[in-house]
């Protein structure tokens, strides 16, 4: 989201990330307490939906006026938190519900292990695309 940067937009290109980076983790949070509300068992579905919304931002970024507003942005940011809360979160409940009781410490254990393991790679592939991104297009000017 620190590729995204709109000219037309009051805001200056920080506090436009700040503010995207805020309305992601409100979705986080919001998707992640209200498994009482509502408990979903197959999770392949936010994972796509998921892979497809980072993938249209980051074709957003690529084609610069794919996005016509921070408003646009803000939603987006806002569905990619409720996507990525909502497996997690579940994936948890699913987890404690599925298991037997025994198992569930090591279970617990090693999902967390490898989502932490897929965060840092995510994150290095992150700062890869940045860097390239980076020698493409300049995101304050959008050349």
């Amino acid at each position: 989201m620190e590729l995204l940067y709109f000219p037309s937009s009051p805001l200056p290109h920080s506090a436009q990330y700040r503010t995207l980076q805020l309305l992601y983790q409100a979705g986080v949070f919001v998707s992640r307490s209200s498994l009482r509300c509502l408990r979903l068992r197959r999770l392949w579905g936010l994972a796509l939906a998921q892979v497809l919304l980072a993938s249209f931002l980051l074709a957003a970024v690529a084609v610069n006026q794919l996005l016509p507003g921070l408003g646009v942005a803000a939603a987006l940011a806002v569905g990619e938190g409720l996507l990525g809360g909502g497996a997690y979160g579940n994936g948890f409940a699913n987890l404690a519900q599925e298991v037997p009781l025994p198992q569930q410490p090591l279970a617990v254990a090693v999902v967390t292990l490898l989502a932490e393991v897929a965060i840092a790679a995510a994150g290095g592939v992150a700062l890869g695309a940045h860097a390239a991104f980076d020698h493409w297009i300049d995101p304050w000017t959008g050349h």
